[in-house]
């Protein structure tokens, strides 16, 4: 389990930050602040740990640092390092809910359909399922573009066809009188 914070160097707003003491993590920490605090910061900090994923940490460097991004967590009793552009140490699985987890895990639709005012709306939660609602979405978009240029194709073809008429249109024949 994620149990602190040690030390954070020259990533986004921590030039040079050390844990506060008895400032640890339990099963479910809320982590909230002012506009520019660094919870966003942390937040990749977690989760480039978690994914092991450095690129996440790479965008994250502090402009004009003079030292290497480098983090230090403590994992229950041992301690997990960001140095030289990667982690080593144990990386536990953390969930960090904020705005990159729910674009990632959870979809509730991009447009407002028949259906959706017919109280048909769904919630999509969990990446698998998001990632196959956006493939939906992507190919109902597809079809209504084929579907306005068929329309478009119909039009066309139906004016054609409507000039082709007028120019062989053929006359009636008059009526011969009968004198009745």
């Amino acid at each position: 389990m994620l149990s602190e914070v040690k030390f954070i160097q020259s990533i986004g707003r921590f030039e040079l930050a050390q844990s506060t003491p008895g400032a640890t993590f339990g099963p479910c920490t809320l982590i909230f602040g002012e506009n520019g605090w660094g919870k966003s910061t942390l937040a990749d900090i977690l989760r480039s740990l978690t994914t092991n994923n450095p690129a996440i940490l790479a965008g994250r460097a502090t402009l004009d640092g003079d030292a290497p991004p480098k983090a230090v967590i403590r994992i229950d009793t041992q301690n997990t390092v960001f140095d030289n552009g990667s982690w080593s140490g144990p990386r536990p699985p953390i969930a960090v809910f904020d705005n990159a987890f729910i674009n990632d895990n959870v979809f509730s639709g991009d447009i407002v359909t028949i259906d959706h005012m017919r109280s048909q709306y769904g919630l999509v939660v969990g990446a698998e399922g998001v990632t196959r609602v956006r493939r939906l979405v992507e190919l109902d978009v597809e079809n209504r573009a084929n579907n306005q240029a068929i329309s478009a194709t119909e039009a066309e073809l139906k004016a054609v066809i409507r000039t082709i008429g007028l120019a062989m249109k053929v006359e009636p024949v008059p009526e011969i009188c009968t004198g009745r």
